[in-house]
């Protein structure tokens, strides 16, 4: 049953298992090696949260937005959201209205 090469033993479907492994492990050393610099995220656009009711939503689609804790600002926002004329939209959807209007 057991087989020596080298000085590895190995035994049936570990022989496979380990090359396996150890192939993944060298691909991956390799693929982070040459890999470029991380692209940083794209800002998203948001609205300060403080005047805004909790379940504010889109005067286009009605879809809420989501609350998070913008960081930077240390402050509560609304993601992927804008205001115009005191309403609030979705960047997109505020786009195609526009569009539509033309």
């Amino acid at each position: 049953m057991f087989e020596s090469r080298g000085t590895v033993k190995c035994i049936g479907l570990t022989e496979v298992c380990f090359r396996i492994l150890a192939q993944s492990w060298f691909e991956t050393q390799q693929s982070e090696a040459g890999r470029p610099e991380e692209i940083e995220p794209e800002e998203v656009e948001s609205v300060p949260a403080g005047d805004c009711p909790e379940g504010a939503f889109c005067q286009l689609c009605h879809d809420k937005f989501e609350q998070f804790y913008n960081e930077e600002k240390e402050e509560w926002h609304l993601r992927h959201a804008i205001v115009v004329d005191d309403k609030l939209y979705h960047p997109v959807c505020y786009k195609d209205f526009k569009v539509s209007l033309t």
